[in-house]
């Protein structure tokens, strides 16, 4: 991906969809500082898992932690650049599905039989 992204430096506007592949938001900035300078518009779309389910509590506390690396000045000031997350117990897994707001792909956000029921977001009013 990074060699495709370093031939495209003058993009203005990025679209992808990743399966299984965990960017978290400090992985996405050195991307788009170092290779992506023009982009203004960011929409992403990424089903990965997260870790080994411990405990619900340790669960909620480890996307926490996966967010908190997008709600740096980078995403929320600088780009204004909001992420969502809808995660759940998938095979004794934390399965999360990671997207940019608002919403721009065609699927609905409905995964697996639903099996991601817990919702989070970096944008302060949702």
């Amino acid at each position: 991906m990074i060699n495709l992204f370093q031939l495209l430096p003058n993009i203005s506007h990025l679209k992808v969809e990743i399966f299984f592949i965990e960017l978290d938001g400090y992985q996405w900035k050195q991307i788009t500082v170092n290779y992506l300078p023009q982009l203004k518009v960011f929409q992403m779309k990424m089903n990965t898992d997260l870790c080994h389910s411990i405990d619900n509590q340790r669960n909620e506390e480890k996307i926490d932690q996966f967010l908190a690396t997008y709600r740096t000045p980078f995403w929320i000031e600088h780009h204004q650049w909001f992420i969502g997350c809808h995660w759940g117990l998938w095979m004794e897994n934390i399965m999360m599905f990671v997207y940019s707001l608002p919403y721009k792909f065609g699927d609905s956000l409905i995964y697996e039989d639903q099996l991601l029921d817990k919702t989070k977001s970096t944008c302060p009013n949702v």
